[in-house]
């Protein structure tokens, strides 16, 4: 059944007004006074959906609306396995943020850094710190990189010894959002970050999702389905406006009727889109969530078959995905859907 002409519009930004106010007064203000930042690292980490892109856009905006210097990195699903490789992150940062003739020689440098000898090397770095020195001296920058688990190991460390040349006295803000947390070596840079957990939002604040006040009682059931999760509550309204009459009075009746055929639908969408997609074999992919897809609904996810089918997919074929991390995505957004609690009644339907 189509949605009719009206449509629950959902607010796509729920329960970030603490770290929002945290970073805009205590690090937005301070770089638009041209104040130097001594914990400039904000670790940002959540699992898939919980809204890490959505609040960097709101810095972003933030950040633009000062007159800061903003630029955003994306590591997500556009660029393949071999761009992630090339040292997308330095490059983007040289090309968007240097003179375009230091840009060049530090780009074309850049991808032979791993066979350098170490003097070459500590020459690269000290070229390239101290061009972003330079950019620093002459106005704050805000840098906000997305998906930041997918930084290559060796794109890390380079980046990890660039900020620790530049972190004293510096006007710069790092925001990295991923859905792990970033483990620096260095001691000076565990001692200038600053780590936010992202989870999901509490039930006083499910109206908030839904603004109209005739939606009050969905955005009630929606929570309850989607526990807080904006994922998978964002979905769910998706799915609303397109197989529901959303015009009707009995809108709520209409959601309790199909209630399981909208909650498969949440985990069938998120374990497509936001868990699987980092594995790159199709044939591999394809098996994996027919038999996550399977399995989860009906047996809980089981710890041990769960850790199982992970393992039947090699781990050097994981390229951005580690089996370990996937486990515990797994659970965390099923957890918050409701998979593991569901009664033997919607057992019984996904059985059929």
């Amino acid at each position: 059944m189509e949605a009719a002409a009206g449509r629950i519009k959902p607010v796509s930004f729920v329960n970030r007004k603490k770290e929002i106010e945290f970073i805009e007064k205590k690090k937005l203000r301070a770089l638009e006074r041209r104040d130097s930042l001594f914990q400039f690292l904000i670790l940002v980490s959540g699992i898939p959906g919980i809204g890490k892109t959505t609040l960097l856009e709101k810095i972003m905006e933030m950040a633009e609306s000062l007159n800061l210097r903003t630029l955003m990195i994306s590591l997500g699903k556009n660029l393949s396995p071999e761009e992630k490789k090339r040292f997308h992150v330095l490059k983007q940062m040289a090309g968007e943020l240097f003179e375009k003739k230091a840009a060049r020689g530090i780009c074309d440098k850049i991808d032979s850094i791993i066979s350098m000898d170490e003097d070459r090397r500590r020459e690269f770095l000290k070229g390239y710190s101290k061009e972003l020195i330079d950019i620093l001296n002459q106005h704050p920058v805000v840098l906000l990189i997305d998906d930041s688990h997918r930084i290559d190991a060796a794109e890390r460390e380079i980046l990890e010894k660039i900020m620790e040349r530049v972190c004293r006295k510096n006007r710069l803000l790092v925001i990295l959002a991923g859905r792990s947390d970033l483990r620096w070596r260095s001691f000076e840079l565990r001692r200038r970050s600053y780590r936010i957990r992202l989870e999901h939002f509490p039930e006083k604040e499910a109206g908030d999702l839904i603004p109209e006040p005739g939606d009050k009682q969905v955005s009630g059931r929606i929570y309850r389905l989607a526990g807080g999760y904006p994922l998978a509550s964002v979905q769910a309204i998706e799915w609303i406006n397109k197989n529901l009459e959303v015009s009707a009075p009995e809108l709520h009746r209409q959601l309790t009727e199909r209630e399981t055929e909208m909650v498969l639908f949440l985990s069938d969408t998120i374990l497509r889109k936001f868990i699987l997609i980092d594995v790159p074999d199709d044939e591999n992919q394809s098996q994996l969530e027919f038999l996550l897809k399977t399995v989860s609904p009906l047996r809980r996810f089981d710890d041990v078959i769960l850790c199982g089918l992970l393992k039947m997919v090699k781990p050097g074929e994981y390229k951005w995905l580690d089996p370990r991390e996937a486990y515990r995505h797994i659970r965390e957004m099923s957890a918050m859907t409701h998979l593991v609690t569901w009664n033997s009644a919607k057992q019984a339907y996904s059985m059929d």
